[in-house]
């Protein structure tokens, strides 16, 4: 469950340390993956999160697909649970079965454990095949490029996008994922996230988006904003990367700002427009996302957690491109 103290919130805090510059720079996924395997070594509190975020366009309209899995072990006790939501452009919001904590009888931390709701065959970091039980929908995700890696001895947490295919009521709708892998050792949010928690989630002024956009032309955007005081203490609150055909394309003094908001049944406001701009290759690109339509999932009155399918448009040197995706907003 992404919310109140998901992946994302944890990606903004822990990824303040020194970001690799480069693609090229990072380990690959093999030794993310033994990195990964070390850290949960004979670790009795440990949390694991795979979050797979899939973009496409099918017959004009934009189709985005998200399912984070999580699992973790505290002492004797295994814990997952899944978070999933799909927007369909010619249906809406579609409930997907699956939204649900589940039993961990495998005791699987590193490997993708299978559920009453989804089978995995694959491993974290791809090639990885997502086969939904209970709906007409199957995601197949090719190698992931890892282009942000930020690890200490507690966390590791990785970015990145591939190459995927959406099997979606009978269509094959080629589009892009944007992956993050998380891993902690010494915290477990599956075990202790009770009341308390979420008290504490709520004082500390979550203020989080994550937008994971694609392009019809084989670009991926990310962008992670958290404005919360607890990651002003600890971190830049800003992540970021841009691909172009799996090729990394450098994103320098970038800003991203709110360019709107809609009311929430609550005491607190929905953004519900972006604009970001920065320089790179071809000059200064702008980015402009608008939200078409939002599912909220959790409202707390003074916060809450929503999806939106957003759309908008890339522009460098006269060049516009459309763009389409989630936003993740916790308030």
């Amino acid at each position: 469950m992404r919310a109140p103290l998901c992946s994302g919130i944890l990606a903004v805090l822990i990824a303040g340390g020194t970001a690799l510059a480069s693609a090229a720079e990072i380990p690959s996924a093999e030794e993310i993956r033994a990195a990964a395997a070390e850290l949960v070594k004979d670790g009795d509190v440990v949390y694991v999160s795979d979050y797979f975020s899939f973009a496409s366009v099918d017959g004009g309209r934009p189709i985005a697909f998200a399912l984070d899995t999580n699992r973790g072990r505290a002492g004797e006790a295994y814990q997952a649970e899944h978070f999933v939501t799909l927007y369909d452009g010619a249906q809406g919001w579609v409930d997907i079965p699956g939204y649900a904590d589940y039993p961990n009888d495998r005791e699987a931390l590193l490997d993708l454990p299978s559920s009453p709701y989804f089978t995995f065959a694959g491993a974290s970091l791809g090639p990885v095949t997502i086969t939904s039980t209970e709906a007409p929908l199957v995601l197949e995700v090719g190698a992931i490029t890892p282009y942000f890696l930020r690890q200490d001895a507690s966390v590791l947490f990785s970015l990145g996008s591939a190459a995927a295919t959406l099997q979606w009521q009978g269509r094959r709708i080629p589009g892009r994922v944007i992956y993050e892998y998380l891993v902690m050792r010494g915290s477990n949010r599956l075990s202790r996230m009770g009341l308390r928690g979420l008290i504490d989630a709520l004082g500390s002024s979550p203020n989080f988006q994550g937008l994971y956009l694609a392009s019809a032309d084989g670009q991926d955007l990310y962008l992670q904003l958290s404005l919360s005081s607890a990651a002003s203490a600890l971190t830049e609150p800003l992540v970021a990367f841009h691909t172009e055909r799996d090729a990394e394309v450098p994103m320098r003094n970038l800003t991203l700002e709110i360019s709107d908001y809609e009311p929430a049944l609550g005491f607190y406001r929905w953004p519900v427009g972006w604009r970001a701009v920065w320089d790179t290759t071809c000059g200064r690109a702008t980015l402009e996302v608008a939200a078409d339509s939002r599912q909220i999932e959790k409202n707390w009155v003074i916060g809450g957690f929503g999806m939106e399918a957003l759309s908008g448009v890339l522009s460098c040197e006269g060049r516009e491109v459309p763009v389409f995706g989630f936003g993740e907003l916790i308030r």
